[in-house]
């Protein structure tokens, strides 16, 4: 199970190596789900729907499972590309697969072959070091993953105008179209995260794409009070209040999230509550695209009501995007700067000072300050160090010098943990 969730947490992450273990226990378990998956809403399907056709049963059938592929697709490949690189090959070697037969073969062969036990280009052996997800990664995840999700329900959502043969200035479907520029909005977001490597610093790129975030929610609350507002029917309007009322919070939350990284983006207690509630509205709106799939059914059993399944992987990518600001902090090794940044741009540097380490573990058993442990992942070093209160923490670090990237000198208290690295203190 652990290795489940490992690859939702690199859920757009196609950096690294994954081994044989994380890549066949995900395989294992994501089959697993997705029975489980199809068992339950097929049930909630024949006690509240009741269709009264095979055809509409079959098409439902068809919805549950393009829901559930369509938000296992991303970690399915990321992590599939992952287990190419353990052997030293490019994730392009997937493409084999569209060989008829053979390539099929081929590609299985490759997935089930032991990985190199040793460093190659694409990072250390997962089987003898513990891995990092940095802050680069997780934030070139979300960007990929926004990018990803965006660019399906752009095409998917053209796809199915062209199939339902809807003319362009016809109302009422003419609001369809402005639905577009909140996701060309997003996408564009997910472009600028894709070289950040600070979660908790909101500037450069990163700063655009928060605002271009916030932005987006803007437009879909616009098109939302529109939509009530031009709307005739009131009848319709009390029908789906409950509808409009979860979209309303969702774009809220969305738009919470956005301010506070622009205007708190030190405050991680603010920021991680309005994760959490992206998380949990996403989450809710990810159950009313499926719902409402299925009650659509009922009336319209078109291809094109398929294809509104894929608006799933929106609130998909937006729980991963919150996810990355649930955690962070470079005294933490889970945190820390990724692995494989660390591997290829500092390649040449695989140990600290002997003579450093040894100065830094005497002064940590001085005074009220005692030396816990050494961490060490490939050229990374985390010093850990306990401490009675903040203040002996900050006056044990102040005296502590760092002067390479990637050595760290944390202290846990019971106020938090306090660190120091090159480019100064920091509080966890």
């Amino acid at each position: 199970m652990k290795w489940f969730v490992k690859v939702l947490q690199h859920y757009a992450d196609f950096s690294g190596r994954a081994r044989r273990q994380e890549y066949w226990m995900f395989f294992l378990f994501n089959m697993i789900f997705s029975f489980a998956w199809a068992f339950i809403l097929m049930l909630i399907v024949a006690l509240v729907f009741k269709y009264d056709s095979e055809e509409k049963l079959l098409f439902s059938t068809m919805a549950i499972n393009l829901s559930f592929g369509a938000l296992m697709m991303l970690p399915s490949l990321a992590v599939s590309v992952r287990r190419l690189h353990d052997l030293g090959k490019s994730g392009w070697m997937m493409l084999i697969a569209l060989i008829p037969i053979a390539g099929g073969i081929w590609l299985l062969v490759l997935l089930l072959t032991e990985g190199e036990n040793k460093a190659n280009e694409y990072g250390p052996n997962p089987k003898t070091s513990t891995e990092i997800f940095g802050e680069q990664a997780r934030l070139r995840s979300a960007g990929i993953a926004l990018i990803f999700a965006t660019a399906v329900i752009i095409l998917t959502g053209i796809s199915s105008l062209v199939v339902s043969k809807l003319v362009y200035y016809t109302s009422p479907y003419f609001i369809t179209y402005l639905y577009y520029i909140p996701l060309i909005i997003i996408l564009i977001a997910g472009v600028f995260l894709l070289n950040e490597n600070k979660i908790y610093e909101v500037e450069g790129n990163k700063k655009s794409a928060v605002i271009l975030l916030l932005t987006a929610a803007g437009v879909y609350l616009l098109l939302l009070i529109f939509n009530v507002v031009s709307s005739k029917n009131s009848i319709w309007i009390i029908r789906y209040f409950t509808r409009v009322s979860f979209d309303l919070l969702f774009y809220l939350s969305i738009a919470f999230f956005a301010v506070s990284l622009l205007l708190s983006p030190r405050n991680k207690r603010l920021i991680r509550i309005s994760s959490i509630l992206t998380i949990v509205f996403s989450g809710i709106k990810i159950i009313m695209y499926i719902y409402y799939a299925l009650f659509y059914i009922r009336f319209n059993n078109e291809l094109h009501t398929l294809l509104d399944v894929y608006n799933v992987l929106l609130p998909a990518s937006l729980i991963v995007l919150s996810c990355t600001f649930l955690s962070g902090g470079k005294g933490n090794p889970q945190f820390a700067a990724s692995e494989n940044d660390a591997f290829h741009d500092n390649n040449r540097m695989t140990r600290i000072d002997a003579a450093q380490a040894t100065r830094s573990s005497v002064m940590g058993n001085a005074g009220n300050v005692a030396f816990a442990r050494e961490d060490r992942q490939a050229n990374k070093v985390w010093r850990i160090y306990k401490a009675p209160s903040k203040a002996d923490a900050t006056a044990f670090l102040s005296k502590q010098q760092v002067n390479r990237p990637f050595y760290y000198i944390v202290v846990e208290t019971r106020e938090g943990n306090f660190g120091k690295d090159i480019e100064g203190f920091y509080q966890e």
